[in-house]
């Protein structure tokens, strides 16, 4: 059995809470303050991007493992078991995962990508916009529990 608060890291930002699949609540960063990885805004773009509901499910679904490893030090293994969804409840961990997606393009977008970033275009807004219906989200650290 995993204990998360043994698991944080240094750093630990409580951001936005979301049960996992060991029926306990994990946390994972919130958009502001961005994390530091150099393949956030690639992850966040991937997901804003994405062509199908498919290939958003991966992006999500990568996006959520960075965001966990940046809270927790956690072992390959240990990221599957907390992601590996029975069935009744992958509906509920989708949409957990896409509305942490939307959470953190949306802060994307309100902070407004790199001119260099191919997300400088704005039909990246517009996809995100459609894509995630990016609601009005509260930025300074929303909490989703599901």
């Amino acid at each position: 059995m995993l204990f998360e608060q043994a698991r944080r890291k240094p750093g630990f930002d409580p951001g936005i809470a979301i049960e996992l699949a060991d029926g306990r609540t994990w946390w994972f960063p919130g958009p502001d303050p961005r994390p530091a990885d150099p393949d956030y805004g690639a992850l966040v773009r991937s997901v804003v991007e994405a062509e199908d509901e498919s290939e958003s499910s991966l992006a999500e679904l990568a996006l959520a493992i960075m965001l966990l490893s940046q809270n927790y030090d956690l072992a390959p293994s240990e990221l599957q078991s907390l992601l590996t969804f029975a069935p009744p409840d992958r509906g509920r961990m989708h949409a957990a995962f896409s509305d942490l997606a939307a959470i953190h393009a949306k802060a994307m977008l309100t902070e407004g990508p790199p001119s260099a970033s191919p997300a400088s275009s704005s039909g990246w807004f517009r996809r995100a916009g459609r894509k995630h219906k990016c609601q009005d989200y509260s930025i300074n650290h929303p909490s989703i529990i599901v």
